[in-house]
């Protein structure tokens, strides 16, 4: 696709969109009505294209404006005026964990398929307005497809996250230019906290964090302490979500300052930590595969909450297929490392694990082992899996 194609089209929708704002008078409250209608009336995913999307970044037109860099990764603005923006979405293995976004619009999804969460999220303790304890929930689990709209209210009405199959998604976001409400990221089972620009005082604490740990690891455990103990709860949220990022291991005096300026939500802020190293391992993951069902159902097992949950996208993603089924033949894929020229996982394997996943009893799967088809061996690894599945937070929601 030519970069000039592109143009037309992002010409098209920005002129349709002004137009029907005006006509409300720009009220922040009417622009995702008004962009859902528009991206679904002019459908730019019948256009747009990675590749021409690439082109018109790389080599705009002559004479094009500057756009405005964007910080998020694969995020490009195509458009920017004075009343909303128009900005490409570019998904590798990333995924986006439960946020709200601070401005109001719609996206549309142009290529590939993804799997996306709705919360609601009901504060409990408030840390300043940045950092708030509380219970995330999952309300929905839906699968969009190419040429799906979502439209996007500013704030708590809409906390979703998005994880899409194949490497290489696309989508196209509408947003408007007004600050309403605080972009917010929701790590389970409760931690809300504002993604806003770090001022320098807190860049500057962490890059000396980094710094410690570069040149002397032994100091980081003093300096995290030191630094909860500062009374920031925000800073020192940060603080320990970049330390669990990093791999680095919480001290001894790390977690014991964290205690003391946390209290009584101090176990919230650990289990949110916990559900960061539960996203990296999903991210890590998928880098591995290529298989889009396999890749839909990692996006399952991190989104959805329960096994019933689970087993209702998979029919979702693949009504024709039994869902018990898809779900044993998933978890061989996973659990056994099948080497070049040697046989797949038999058929049975799967069906026994896919029973026990789905909710059945190991005792029951015994006494059915002549129907199911599995032998001893193969039961005896579906008993050594299960267990093994319950102690991973890969396989949460199977097993809870």
């Amino acid at each position: 696709m030519s970069t000039t194609i592109v143009s037309e089209v992002l010409e098209g929708l920005s002129a349709e969109l002004d137009r029907s704002w005006r006509a409300q008078g720009y009220d922040d409250s009417t622009f995702p009505g008004v962009a859902g209608e528009v991206l679904a009336s002019l459908n730019p995913a019948s256009a747009l294209t990675l590749s021409g999307i690439i082109e018109h970044v790389v080599a705009p037109p002559p004479g094009s404006p500057l756009m405005p860099a964007h910080p998020a990764s694969g995020v490009f603005t195509l458009f920017s005026g004075p009343h909303f923006a128009l900005r490409a979405h570019l998904w590798g293995q990333d995924i986006a964990p439960p946020h709200a976004h601070e401005w109001s619009g719609a996206f549309q999804l142009l290529s590939g398929a993804s799997l996306n969460g709705d919360y609601t999220f009901d504060v409990e303790r408030r840390f300043r307005s940045t950092l708030e304890i509380g219970a995330l929930r999952l309300e929905r689990c839906a699968l969009h497809r190419e040429g799906d709209v979502v439209e996007v209210p500013a704030g708590n009405e809409l906390i979703h996250s998005v994880v899409h199959v194949e490497p290489g998604g696309l989508a196209l976001s509408v947003r408007s230019v007004s600050n309403q409400a605080y972009s917010r990221t929701f790590m389970r089972p409760g931690v809300s906290i504002t993604s806003s620009e770090r001022d320098i005082d807190s860049q500057v604490k962490l890059k000396a964090l980094h710094s410690a740990h570069e040149l002397a690891p032994s100091l980081v455990d003093g300096a995290l302490a030191a630094l909860m103990q500062c009374g920031d709860p925000s800073l020192a949220y940060l603080a320990l979500f970049e330390a669990t990022q990093e791999g680095w291991e919480l001290g001894e005096q790390t977690i014991a300052a964290a205690r003391a300026l946390y209290g009584a939500s101090f176990g919230a802020i650990q289990a949110s930590l916990s559900d960061l190293l539960a996203y990296q391992q999903q991210v890590d993951l998928r880098a591995q595969i290529d298989e889009q069902e396999l890749r839909h159902f990692l996006a399952t097992l991190y989104i959805c909450e329960d096994r019933e949950q689970v087993l209702t996208a998979l029919a979702e993603y693949s009504p024709s297929d039994d869902p018990k089924a898809q779900l044993g033949g998933y978890l061989t894929s996973l659990l056994i490392d099948t080497e070049e020229g040697s046989a797949p996982p038999s058929d049975s394997l799967a069906k026994g694990l896919g029973e026990l996943a789905s909710g059945g009893s190991l005792q029951e799967l015994r006494a059915r082992s002549g129907e199911v088809g599995c032998d001893a061996g193969q039961l005896d690894f579906c008993e050594h899996a299960i267990a093994a599945m319950r102690e991973a937070s890969l396989y949460r929601p199977l097993f809870r």
